[in-house]
């Protein structure tokens, strides 16, 4: 049950490169391998390499995702070919998904390249020719970092960070109280996650100051940021990691 074993994670599939005159034997081939009903969709046209959804588990969470052509999906594009050039993972920006039971809910790709046995892999050009795919995982980040047990009167946001610089904030916790001074007790901290930037930052308004029988409040909202940032991080990386295995 993967809503159990891997809270935050909506499915796994694997990504084929497909050469444009290759596409027809593609599709033929993975209708007799098992799925009779597969075709090629695309959000825009695409006369160049297809990038095609070969598999997806668990394929009733996201049926859509077999047969789409990610090369013409902007977002999805870019980090695949970052990672085709890097040879690393990579994550996407933030993406908006619909959740199996309706909602939409923002979350990530993440991809890894897969490379053909024994391929040279020293060199941009010979990774690139090395690629047959990607293993991807599509997380829903927010429903792992509403989990997060944090004290009443803190409050956690996380900004997304391009490498061109552009910040997109994907989530928070909850509404503030209007023309009350957060800042004075904040903590921010910067992390890298491949090839993107998150920025965490806590803040501990004054209702959680209050509760607190200590002189140094804002060391008080530091550990709590840091405990919040903490789960949310070794969560993150707990799905990897299996995901990896």
């Amino acid at each position: 049950d993967l809503a159990v074993t891997l809270d935050g994670s909506h499915g796994f599939g694997f990504i084929r490169r497909v050469p444009p005159t290759e596409v027809g034997d593609f599709v033929r081939l993975a209708q007799v391998d098992g799925n009779p009903a597969f075709k090629l969709h695309e959000r825009a046209p695409n006369p160049g390499e297809r990038r095609v959804v070969q598999l997806f588990e668990p394929r009733e969470f996201h049926p859509e995702e077999i047969g789409l052509d990610v090369a013409t999906v902007p977002e999805r594009r870019q980090a695949l070919q970052l990672s085709l050039e890097s040879g690393q993972e990579v994550i996407t920006p933030p993406l908006a998904l619909l959740h199996p039971d309706g909602r939409t809910i923002r979350s990530f790709g993440v991809f890894l390249p897969v490379f053909a046995p024994n391929a040279l892999r020293g060199n941009r050009s010979e990774r690139e020719d090395a690629t047959i795919g990607w293993v991807y995982a599509m997380l829903m980040l927010d429903d792992v970092l509403r989990s997060i047990p944090l004290p009443e009167g803190v409050w956690l946001r996380v900004d997304d960070r391009s490498p061109s610089g552009l910040s997109t904030v994907f989530f928070s916790s909850e509404t503030r109280a209007k023309g009350i001074a957060w800042q004075s007790h904040r903590v921010s901290r910067e992390v890298q996650v491949y090839s993107r930037t998150w920025t965490l930052t806590v803040d501990a308004g004054p209702q959680f100051i209050a509760a607190q029988d200590l002189r140094e409040p804002a060391w008080v909202a530091l550990q709590a940021g840091l405990s919040a940032l903490i789960l949310a991080l070794m969560h993150l990386g707990a799905i990897l990691l299996l995901r990896r295995q």
